[in-house]
């Protein structure tokens, strides 16, 4: 299945009203808020509109505190893993966080395919889930209550929270809410910054009898500051694009290929702003997953999609550069053309949201959002030489009718050319898990968003994910 829908919004904001809605928590005359009001407010902080989820004994009491918060939507869906499904998409299309509220237990679990999927693919989905009570946690008895699967003896007491220790395997910051609610607050701030941050799920744990708890409101005054921790050296940094810089200057056929991270950590500005400074000196590939980033049409530099040995034509190109930046690198099996890149290393500079290679160099403890700007400043057009200017290889639905077999009235490759005819800049074109996913790289895209799962590969995600992009 495959689904295309223009880039929607649930409210058209302006700035000033955007501002407003930021600054409406604090300027409330309450004092107090509940902690699950608190979340909830927080998340509206972030710019988030919509909760995608199933409600469930365990969560109504926290459910319930969203209409306190003017501008954040529950949107109910038929089952979680769609809402984890949704939320996912919501996340990618927004570049902000998507967020799923879910039961313990059963809901929680049905959600786990969903979140496992954000994780794999790099998609800052927040997980709420209702707990069970503290009263039943704390209790030493043998209670066997609904939604908990219990201990292989069945006299013995249950593990409440056997659960979070399953969803800590697919997330990158979890916490598990008590009643020292001081330190929630921290804990929450913490997990809603390190989801976006990493662009990875996690996970806040609110048990069913806390959601209703009070704390001082005025905490809602300080908002969650979304930033990279960059803790580098300004030193340390100029080092690494002097020797960047180095390279490019020394170049004489340079190529740029643009990957996934670049979109995933929100740094598609300043990628745009290199290119150009480039100023056409050298060529542009993408991969796979980075379709939609650079424009196809207006770029004259734009050779395509690096596929490794599925794309021949592309593949000699590139890897005949002398140098390749490869910027936002996000290797998995289809991303690189089941693992036929062949780029030699002493060609290539990686610029990564984990690490920066330079040839055999590898420092992971430096990231493209530091570098990026810092080269962009000091790149000296003038110093750059013009790479090779070549023909960009054709796709294979532009071969002629008569050179490939028509096996049926309607071929896929009619439905590449409608889509790049039709699909505009800032448009969302989702694909299915499914054999067209295969021809994404075969299609000519302008400025746009493209959702996949072409790393998870769980069908059954684009339906949902339309909903979830539609809301963003």
């Amino acid at each position: 299945m495959l689904q295309t829908t223009p880039l929607l919004k649930d409210i058209d904001t302006t700035t000033e009203e955007k501002l407003i809605c930021q600054l409406e928590t604090y300027t409330r005359q309450e004092t107090e808020v509940t902690i699950g009001e608190y979340i909830f407010r927080r998340i509206l902080q972030l710019g988030v509109k919509s909760v995608f989820g199933v409600p469930g004994d365990f969560n109504l009491r926290w459910l319930e505190q969203i209409y306190k918060v003017t501008g954040l939507n529950w949107i109910g869906c038929c089952n979680e893993l769609n809402a984890a499904y949704a939320a996912d998409a919501y996340a990618k299309t927004s570049q902000n966080i998507g967020v799923v509220l879910t039961t313990y237990g059963v809901g929680e679990l049905s959600a786990l395919n969903g979140i496992a999927g954000a994780y794999t693919e790099y998609a800052p989905v927040l997980h709420l889930v209702g707990t069970s009570a503290m009263k039943f946690k704390r209790n030493p008895k043998t209670l066997n209550i609904h939604h908990l699967a219990g201990d292989k003896k069945n006299y013995k007491k249950s593990d409440h929270y056997k659960y979070e220790r399953i969803a800590a395997e697919f997330a990158c910051d979890t916490a598990s809410i008590e009643e020292d609610m001081d330190e929630a607050c921290e804990m929450i701030d913490r997990v809603i910054l390190n989801v976006w941050r990493n662009s990875r799920p996690g996970y806040i744990f609110l048990p069913c009898d806390l959601p209703e708890v009070k704390i001082p409101a005025k905490r809602l005054e300080q908002p969650i500051n979304l930033s990279y921790d960059l803790h580098n050296s300004a030193e340390k940094i100029d080092r690494c694009v002097d020797e960047i810089l180095d390279r490019m200057y020394r170049s004489r056929n340079m190529s740029v290929l643009v990957d996934d991270f670049v979109r995933k950590f929100r740094v598609e500005n300043e990628f745009n702003q290199l290119l150009g400074k480039l100023d056409n000196k050298a060529n542009i590939f993408s991969t796979f997953n980075a379709k939609g980033i650079v424009d196809e049409y207006k770029n004259t530099r734009f050779m395509g999609t690096y596929f490794g040995k599925f794309e021949k034509a592309v593949a000699e190109l590139i890897e005949a550069s002398d140098l390749v930046l490869h910027i936002g690198k996000f290797e998995h099996e289809l991303n690189c053309g089941a693992f036929t890149f062949n780029i030699p290393s002493e060609n290539l500079i990686i610029l990564s949201s984990q690490y920066i290679q330079i040839g055999d160099k590898f420092d992971e403890s430096l990231t493209m959002m530091e570098v990026l700007p810092v080269l962009i400043d000091r790149l000296e057009t003038i110093k750059l030489s013009s790479a090779n200017i070549y023909q960009a290889p054709a796709k294979y639905y532009e071969v002629s009718e008569t050179s490939r077999p028509r096996v049926s009235s309607l071929h896929q490759d009619d439905l590449i050319e409608s889509l790049n005819k039709n699909l505009k800049e800032d448009d969302v074109l989702i694909v299915e898990t499914c054999s067209f996913l295969f021809a994404v790289p075969d299609m000519t895209m302008r400025r746009s968003k493209l959702i996949i799962q072409s790393y998870w590969a769980s069908i059954g995600y684009a339906l949902p994910a339309t909903l979830g992009a539609s809301l963003a």
